[in-house]
């Protein structure tokens, strides 16, 4: 995420503000329209890490419970979708 923890520590993690979050990395996100981002971890069934599904937000922004379930459960949507995908490229499935 922001920080670099949400793979570390395998939750979602946001910025409300991330130009306060992370001020070392302002202009980029400036630069790039966003002043507000959540990231999600996608990980698998076994617990392994295949990506990290991203939001940015052009102001900033207060994740509410909606945004977190509605995240959620597009993440592990994603993850299985990719873990299915992965199954077939290997021939398993």
């Amino acid at each position: 995420m922001a920080d670099g923890d949400g793979p570390v520590t395998g939750t979602s993690q946001a910025a409300p503000d991330f130009r306060e979050r992370v001020p070392q990395h302002r202009e980029a996100a400036a630069a790039a329209g966003f002043r507000a981002v959540q990231s999600t971890p996608l990980i698998d069934a076994a617990g392994t890490l295949l990506g990290v599904l991203s939001t940015h937000y052009p102001e900033p922004h207060q994740m509410q419970d909606a945004d977190r379930l509605i995240i959620r459960h597009d993440g592990e949507l994603a993850g299985q979708i990719m873990t299915q995908r992965n199954a077939r490229q290997d021939g398993l499935g």
